[in-house]
């Protein structure tokens, strides 16, 4: 039973520190999608050839953020095969089906529990809770310019968001999209690893996989993200 319990703690806190990874790859530029499926493939080993791996390898912080998620995760693969062995080694052979059960309930239960906090909005936001009272404690992020880099000051931020298919501002040009923008400011395009749109004018047609790079409050920008995904 020890072992099922320890399986349980080892995924759970797996869980929690590549949350605190995919914010701070968040902080450092990537957009909310990229910077979770970063996170997940680095602490389960599965490696991606995309030129989103470009952008971490190219980043000083992104690489240490993955390499540590990396080494995490393959303890953790370690660790959680160890306990899961343990969990059935020590099975009263006289009762074996009724111990099976137990187990399998219970690891069950974890599992679902598990599933059900991955997709709570209120564990993301206690996770960030968290992390934002981390990064004012005197560790000083600042050595590697998180200040400029992610929240700037004043709760302002560069972030960026992919235009997807279906979404009201494909097509659209940048003057015909200033309501959905707001506060928002639209201070580049990136449309591939070789062209970029600088500032773009009203003129400028936004279109489908559009990378926008955006800065204003964090407030504003959650606020413009769902004015456009209602819009889409």
């Amino acid at each position: 039973m020890i072992g099922i319990i320890s399986l349980l703690l080892i995924i759970y806190t797996l869980l929690f520190i590549t949350r605190i990874a995919a914010i701070i790859l968040e902080y450092t530029g990537l957009s909310q999608e990229s910077a979770r499926f970063q996170a997940r493939s680095a602490v389960t080993g599965c490696g991606f050839t995309t030129s989103e791996s470009e952008e971490i390898m190219n980043n000083a912080i992104r690489r240490k953020v993955v390499g540590n998620l990396m080494l995490i995760g393959n303890v953790g693969l370690v660790a959680s095969l160890s306990s899961m062995l343990m969990s059935f080694i020590h099975v009263n052979m006289d009762n074996l089906p009724y111990e099976v059960a137990i187990r399998g309930i219970l690891l069950g239960g974890g599992l679902l529990i598990l599933w059900g906090l991955s997709k709570s909005r209120s564990f993301e936001r206690l996770v960030i809770r968290i992390f934002e009272i981390a990064v004012r404690t005197p560790m000083e992020l600042s050595t590697y310019h998180y200040g400029s880099l992610c929240h700037l000051s004043d709760g302002f931020q560069v972030s960026e968001f992919l235009v997807e298919h279906g979404m009201h501002l494909a097509g659209k040009s940048v003057s015909e999209c200033s309501s959905l923008f707001g506060n928002v400011k639209l201070l580049g395009i990136q449309r591939s690893p070789s062209e970029y749109v600088g500032y773009p004018d009203g003129a400028v047609l936004i279109e489908e996989s559009d990378l926008l790079i955006l800065y204003g409050a964090k407030n504003d920008l959650n606020l413009m993200e769902k004015k456009v995904k209602i819009s889409a």
